[in-house]
């Protein structure tokens, strides 16, 4: 499937967009009813390199709730979970974030993941196409 342009794109540009790849990145939310972490004095920020998720951001709005997290499956992992259930990801972060935080990361409220490498209509992100082990 392919977007539709009318009027049509010159041919150099509709040349560009099929041979220029989007990133490949799934990005996930989790929601808890407050914080937690920042009750231990920890700011929600996680940077450790255990593929696939290395990173995470307390994203918290400023009224402090609900507490946010936010983080991504980047590339080439992403390409291995973008085909997995929504649950099976879900799973995979969960268990990080409770190995990150403790069990109280464990009681979230809601988790939410925009897996861009299956967008039908950008398929894809920004980001960078890398490939490491």
């Amino acid at each position: 499937m392919r977007i539709a342009y009318d009027p049509p794109l010159s041919p150099e540009r509709d040349a560009l967009a099929q041979r220029m790849p989007m990133g490949s990145v799934i990005k996930w939310y989790v929601a808890y009813e407050k914080p937690f972490w920042r009750e231990r004095g920890w700011n929600g920020y996680a940077n450790r390199a255990l593929p696939p998720i290395n990173v995470c951001y307390d994203v918290t709005p400023p009224e402090g709730k609900p507490g946010l997290l936010v983080g991504f499956i980047d590339t080439p992992f992403s390409l291995r979970w973008t085909s997995r259930s929504v649950e099976d990801r879900r799973k995979l972060v969960i268990d990080r974030l409770v190995d990150w935080f403790g069990a109280d990361a464990g009681h979230l409220i809601d988790f939410e993941d925009q897996n861009w490498p299956a967008e039908v209509w950008s398929r894809g992100c920004t980001g960078l196409q890398w490939d490491r082990e």
